[in-house]
């Protein structure tokens, strides 16, 4: 009895992975074919030199906006924080110069320490936004090369994953608590 299972479950192995072998080379001819038809490297070179082309060559017309907006965004705090950190560097420097004719801007109402912290928080901040728009031109090529590679990925109802709790039996354990995992293809 024990070697008729034995017999069943390699016969089902080998039927499955002939089954598996098959869908595997079905899905890779047809993944090869959307290859040739939508490229990958062509989105990241599209993003590169324009941010927001290789999302649109996706499809992905959504991206671009925000995309957009978030450079708008790091370029306005770039230059409200450059024009800041001018403004107190130069009252620093009038308050600092050791002559007693030129007056900063702020005509003795803030401290020396206190201009020189200010001065210190914009040049920081203004460096932050540019290194976030590097950051943001970074995440628009490596999105567009992700979304090139999935372009063709099929998300259908063709497959389905059930995943539920079961009582096993296992040699001198009764009722062991398990995990019964079934993968369905429907074709």
């Amino acid at each position: 009895m024990k070697s008729f299972s034995y017999i069943i479950l390699i016969f089902a192995i080998i039927v499955l992975s002939k089954f598996a072998k098959a869908q595997t080379i079905d899905t890779l001819a047809n993944q090869q074919y959307m290859n040739t038809i939508h490229s990958p490297r062509k989105a990241t070179i599209s993003s590169v030199i324009l941010p927001g082309l290789g999302q649109a060559y996706n499809k992905k017309y959504w991206k671009i906006p925000v995309i957009y907006a978030g450079f708008g965004a790091l370029i306005y705090a770039a230059n409200f924080n450059n024009t800041e950190y001018k403004r107190f560097r130069k009252a620093y420097i009038a308050l600092t110069d050791d002559d007693e004719t030129t007056i900063d801007e702020f005509q003795g109402t803030r401290s020396s320490d206190e201009i020189l912290f200010f001065t210190t928080e914009y040049r920081r901040s203004r460096d932050l936004s540019f290194i976030g728009m590097f950051a943001l031109y970074v995440l628009n090529i490596v999105d567009a090369s992700v979304d090139g590679y999935f372009y063709s990925f099929d998300v259908s109802e063709d497959i389905s994953l059930n995943l539920q709790p079961k009582m096993l039996n296992i040699a001198y354990i009764e009722n062991a608590p398990g995990i019964s995992l079934t993968l369905k293809f429907y074709h």
